[in-house]
């Protein structure tokens, strides 16, 4: 995985995991309570996760665009012979 996805994903789940972290456990946090180190985790982790995939995906679906066709392949697929009505 090429290290600009890396790094975009770590800053999404910096962002996003904060934010949640603050919606989910910010009274607890303020009134002392106890926290789940899970759910915090959870919230750091699953927004990478998701950002690191759908970067990969996206980097994959472009490389293969770039791609000129095979043979099997036609220039457009929509190019088809006629039928006669």
């Amino acid at each position: 995985m090429p290290s600009y996805i890396l790094m975009d994903a770590i800053k999404t789940s910096l962002l996003v995991g904060l934010g949640l972290n603050a919606i989910n456990y910010g009274s607890s946090f303020v009134n002392g309570n106890g926290i789940s180190l899970l759910g915090l985790s959870c919230n750091f982790l699953i927004p990478f996760c998701v950002s690191a995939y759908s970067g990969s995906r996206a980097t994959r679906s472009v490389s293969k665009a770039a791609r000129p066709p095979t043979k099997e392949q036609p220039d457009d697929p929509g190019m088809h012979e006629e039928s006669p009505l």
